[in-house]
């Protein structure tokens, strides 16, 4: 028997590249859980805030209870809400969420759960200013609506023009 046989060297090789293969294949699995995870909170995040907005500016105790009961039952996880004030006094709530997400494979390498986080923000405010937008408006008195004043609205068979120039 020859001491430098090349006998099973590929079956050697074959199993180091079979485990680093696998190996990867788990780790994207597990990767793609936690941006599914990620994902799953920063929706709960944006809801939270955007059911909190519904009560700024005039009760921001009433948006921290909207925010907190979104969450939970949008996922939930552990929530930071804050109300702030931006443009005008308590008309930003910015909602902070974190939660762990379990790993299936990289448990082997000892990592058992990340944490996963996310963050959105809402404010209620009145349109500042707007660009290329024509105000149109109709003379309560004007003798085509139907109904005096109660109607505000011309007939179905009408076709109305209205010059934007005046």
């Amino acid at each position: 028997m020859n001491p430098r046989s090349d006998r099973g060297q590929a079956t050697i090789l074959m199993l180091v590249f079979l485990v680093v293969l696998l190996g990867m294949a788990a780790l994207t699995l597990d990767i793609g859980s936690w941006y599914r995870a990620d994902r799953a909170t920063q929706s709960a995040a944006d809801a939270a805030a955007l059911a909190g907005a519904q009560s700024l500016p005039s009760d921001p105790g009433n948006a921290n209870t909207l925010a907190l009961q979104y969450l939970t039952k949008n996922g939930g996880g552990t929530p930071t809400v804050n109300v702030q004030s931006g443009v005008a006094t308590n008309d930003t709530i910015k909602v902070n969420v974190s939660r762990p997400a379990q790993g299936f494979f990289t448990k082997l390498f000892g990592v058992s759960t990340v944490t996963v986080g996310s963050h959105a923000s809402a404010r209620a405010s009145l349109m500042q200013q707007a660009k290329y937008v024509a105000p149109i408006g109709v003379n309560i008195m004007n003798p085509k609506l139907k109904g005096g004043a109660t109607c505000p609205c011309f007939g179905p068979d009408q076709p109305t023009t209205l010059p934007l120039g005046k």
